[in-house]
């Protein structure tokens, strides 16, 4: 029991980790993709 007790606390903190990765990741792209339709539409 004890064993499985440490395991639990750092593998949600990864996968908490890790969803915050992939969170910041999306919301660069839709800045870079937006920044990118206003770049093109100020060449146009």
């Amino acid at each position: 029991m004890s064993g499985a007790r440490t395991l639990s606390p750092p593998a949600g903190a990864v996968n908490l980790w890790e969803f915050q990765q992939i969170q910041k990741s999306k919301i660069i792209k839709n800045i870079v993709k937006e920044n990118s339709l206003l770049w093109l539409k100020r060449k146009l």
